[in-house]
């Protein structure tokens, strides 16, 4: 009996610890994004909050054949309904710039041969909608790159949730291109900070030439 009561409290102290573990990860910027009353983007946590989950590329990856078959697959967790998430329902993909299936989603690549800055979430191959309930979505976009246009060597991605650049309460602003702000010749999270994009990631890779 002893025994057991011991093995019990063993097991509470480490569901305790898990819970404080996963909550403590949560207001460091592990949450989803948000809407908020006003109309205006937030993202748990601040810019750089983690409502974005980019599964591939990941640091140090050498990835694709012949400077493309690499892929970019992600998801976002977002404290909004799906009216309000941006969804735009389901298609083929549109080209590059905004995508309207997934409207406020920014994805670029450094070595774009057509501009650092260009937002490449219009070429997403897959958008859906993953869960979703009065106050929750989450959306997941995958890509694999068809062609040569992207560069060899390596590459960063950035990928980020566009601000509610209208106050209209919808995340929907993600724009065609993000200009280089800070003017350094590189378009980067600075330059996703000043047009007020939150869950910013970047992940430093290599495209296989």
């Amino acid at each position: 009996m002893l025994q057991i009561i011991r093995r019990r409290r063993a097991l509470a102290v480490a569901i305790t610890a898990a819970a404080a573990s996963a909550s403590i990860a949560y207001g460091a910027g592990s949450g989803p994004i948000s809407a908020n009353a006003s109309g205006g983007v937030g993202g748990v946590g601040g810019v750089g909050g983690g409502g974005i989950h980019l599964f591939t590329p990941t640091s140090g990856d050498r990835a694709g054949l012949e400077s493309k078959g690499f892929f970019i697959d992600l998801k976002a967790d977002m404290n909004v309904p799906l009216a309000r998430s941006g969804f735009g329902g389901q298609g083929p993909a549109t080209g590059i710039g905004q995508d309207k299936r997934f409207s406020s989603l920014i994805v670029m690549l450094s070595t774009t041969k057509a501009g650092a800055g260009k937002n490449l979430a219009g070429l997403f191959d897959i958008v859906g909608v993953t869960d979703s309930s009065a106050d929750k979505t989450q959306l997941w976009a995958t890509w694999q790159a068809g062609k040569p246009n992207f560069g060899t060597g390596p590459s960063t991605v950035y990928v980020a949730i566009a601000a509610d650049t209208n106050h209209d309460g919808v995340l929907n602003d993600a724009p065609n291109e993000v200009p280089d702000a800070d003017h350094d010749g590189d378009v980067d999270e600075k330059d996703l900070q000043a047009i007020g994009a939150t869950s910013i990631k970047a992940v430093d890779f290599t495209i296989n030439g």
